[in-house]
């Protein structure tokens, strides 16, 4: 009777030690099938992503590279998706300006979805696409997302960088370097793509989005105390800080209807150096030495 229980206990607990490692091995492969599907996912969003948003927001997803259909390079018309502000959670601040309350995969889907008319950027949902040709699926939205999302995994979401960057790095205009417009015309209008919103700064009537860039040179008397050097150099850094008006459309065009907020990209201050900047105003015809000392670092506080 002793031996039968023996064998019996013997016999319970082997059964047991099977049926957790089952579980485990089991909860492992859930696991690993999870991530094949999410890699999978990212590897489609990829094809997506290149063909139909790359032409805009640029190969590397920071409106720096952008390849026409003809295969000429060309400015970015779309904002940065590859930056802090729109995919780091404690640095969300673009998110934040527009009043979303979700997450950045929430608003990534709604935006491909359904588009953003007052930046130009257009729907791909099924549903809203005015060309079937060019609509996407739901899984293509949900792939494009993905692989959007997974730039993040490359970024540096240390709390406070953007404010150590415009602050220390950039903190009057007159402390640039010398610039070279030759330099500059290259980053206006392919590099970081400014002429897709302010137009050739040579021909009037080509801005889309924002004011002309041929009269940035003029704006000594847009802000009181403010040269055209520290209004443009302000702008570039901190877009919220002022927003014009003098658009092609209205108020609509260059700020956010719902919240006020600037539609210009508020990312430069990580994404140009200071020789850019330098160099993009030198293109333009402004006088970086020609400065009432107005402080970025003042401006950010306030």
């Amino acid at each position: 009777m002793f031996k039968k229980l023996v064998f019996t206990a013997l016999a319970l607990l082997c059964l047991g030690v099977i049926l957790g490692y089952s579980a485990l091995n089991e909860t492992s492969r859930t696991g690993e099938m999870a991530e094949a599907q999410k890699a999978e996912s990212v590897e489609a969003g990829a094809a997506v992503y290149y063909e139909h948003c790359a032409n805009c927001h640029g190969q590397n997803g920071r409106a720096e590279e952008c390849i026409s259909l003809l295969g000429e390079v060309m400015a970015c018309a779309g904002r940065a998706l590859n930056t802090p502000e729109l995919l780091c959670d404690n640095q969300g601040v673009r998110l934040q300006a527009e009043g979303w309350q979700g997450t950045a995969e929430e608003y990534i889907l709604s935006i491909t979805t359904i588009g953003k008319s007052e930046t130009g950027m257009p729907p791909f949902g099924a549903e809203y696409r005015y060309d079937q040709f060019n609509a996407l699926a739901d899984h293509q939205i949900q792939d494009v997302t993905a692989f959007i999302l997974e730039y993040e995994t490359w970024l540096s979401c240390t709390p406070a960088l953007r404010e150590i960057s415009i602050g220390e790095l950039f903190p009057t205009v007159e402390s640039l370097p010398e610039g070279d417009g030759k330099e500059g015309e290259e980053l206006f209008h392919i590099t970081y793509g400014c002429s897709a919103c302010h137009g050739d700064p040579l021909v009037e009537g080509t801005n889309a989005v924002g004011p002309w860039s041929g009269n940035f040179k003029n704006l000594d008397d847009r802000i009181e105390g403010y040269t055209a050097a520290d209004y443009v150099y302000e702008s570039i850094l901190l877009p919220n800080a002022f927003i014009s008006q003098d658009c092609p459309v209205g108020i609509l065009c260059t700020s956010h209807s719902n919240t006020g907020q600037s539609n210009m990209p508020d990312d430069f201050g990580l994404r140009m150096t200071a020789q850019d900047i330098s160099d993009v105003l030198a293109y333009l015809g402004i006088d970086a030495s020609d400065s009432n000392h107005i402080n970025v670092t003042q401006s950010l506080e306030n």
